[in-house]
């Protein structure tokens, strides 16, 4: 693996970690605008984008533990995604 390809994974990777860190930050904020515990459409799509970033670094590193956390936590994350965007008016 090239120098330059693996710095460029390190920081994909690196930057998925902290996407997922982040959605909680996010979590927080809706929840005290809100005055309640809430889950935004939000929090599932950085959650959504956080773990495939997560996940192609898993794959180029073969790092299969965190293929197989991060891959599960994709079908979680599209699940709310769908069931959100089925609450919507007008669906």
């Amino acid at each position: 693996m090239e120098v330059d390809t693996a710095i460029s994974l390190t920081v994909v990777g690196i930057a998925g970690q902290l996407l997922l860190n982040c959605r909680y930050l996010y979590q927080w904020y809706s929840s005290e605008k809100a005055n309640e515990s809430v889950l935004p459409l939000g929090f599932w799509i950085i959650s959504l984008a956080a773990s495939i970033m997560v996940v192609a670094y898993s794959i180029a590193r073969q790092e299969p533990v965190l293929l197989v956390a991060q891959s599960l936590g994709i079908v979680v994350y599209l699940r709310n995604i769908i069931i959100y965007s089925r609450s919507l008016p007008g669906r």
